[in-house]
């Protein structure tokens, strides 16, 4: 389900960003940085087997079943998601974008939420750095004004 204000954005749904070692891949290209602005956000849970999702829930707390996600027996192997939807800055026109964050990024990313009025996300450009001296993909996101 698209909240009112991701349809209102970005009309229909945009592709996704790969992240990999080597960066985010975008139209075929891999970079270590991109430039974003968040236009809307939610958490979301994960769950994966053999390297394939076989759970999630849109809200992190009702899974896809409809089993609530703190009575569940896999809560704990959840992975803990923010799902953001951006628009990168790029030389060329804007592009719409989802862009998934894991747990352990959003350690940083969290002080720019919750230093920045929800209002003021879509015009604050971000700086997001794929960390590879970190295993996990870790993504380190700061502020440009």
């Amino acid at each position: 389900m698209t909240s009112p204000t991701l349809t209102m954005a970005f009309g229909a749904k945009p592709p996704f960003i790969k992240i990999g070692q080597e960066g985010f891949h975008i139209n075929g290209q891999a970079t270590p940085q991109i430039n974003l602005k968040i236009h809307d956000y939610t958490f979301m849970r994960k769950l994966f087997s053999a390297g394939k999702m076989t759970c999630y829930s849109m809200d992190a707390t009702t899974a896809k079943d409809g089993k609530c996600c703190a009575l569940c027996n896999w809560n704990y192997t959840c992975t803990k998601v923010i799902r953001l939807m951006v628009m990168i800055q790029s030389q060329s026109d804007p592009l719409p974008a989802i862009l998934d964050v894991n747990d352990a990024s959003l350690e940083n990313l969290a002080p720019i939420l919750d230093q920045l009025p929800i209002d003021r996300l879509h015009d604050t450009l971000i700086t997001a750095t794929i960390n590879p001296q970190i295993k996990g993909l870790l993504i380190d996101f700061q502020t440009r004004f």
